[in-house]
């Protein structure tokens, strides 16, 4: 794919970027940004426009320097850990055998229980955290 498309549009609409440089340099590329829905923003009440993905400049910068530590230097080494034992059990628990879908198999599942596991959620919550995510999911859609 990285060949092929490096950037794919697939049918329902989502975008896939292929490669480190690519990614990285969409992930700064200020055309690119974010902002919520107008009637989202206009809700004084709503946490939605506090979120990292929402803030530019010296708050997005701040939240993120607070949240990288996992995914830089010495936390890289337990993440891909934390990643190949996730990929291993989903692959066990699926009994792929053959021809595999993996766009509708690991998509969601990976990022999903990786995120968990960094924030120490229970796998028996698990589903409660994806029924959040798909409603958060609705909301932003």
């Amino acid at each position: 794919m990285r060949r092929r498309a490096p950037v794919w549009q697939a049918p329902w609409g989502d975008v896939y970027l292929t490669g480190y440089d690519l990614v990285s340099g969409s992930l700064a590329n200020r055309k690119l940004s974010h902002v919520p829905p107008a009637d989202v923003m206009a809700d004084s009440d709503s946490a939605i426009r506090d979120w990292l993905i929402y803030q530019e400049g010296s708050a997005h910068a701040a939240l993120r320097q607070a949240l990288q530590q996992p995914f830089v230097g010495k936390g890289m080494p337990a993440l891909r850990l934390i990643v190949a034992e996730t990929i291993e059990d989903l692959m066990g628990d699926s009994g792929l055998s053959g021809t595999t879908e993996v766009v509708a198999a690991f998509t969601r599942a990976v990022p999903e229980r990786v995120i968990c596991r960094l924030l120490g959620v229970p796998d028996q919550d698990m589903p409660m955290v994806r029924a959040w995510s798909g409603s958060i999911r609705a909301l932003l859609d």
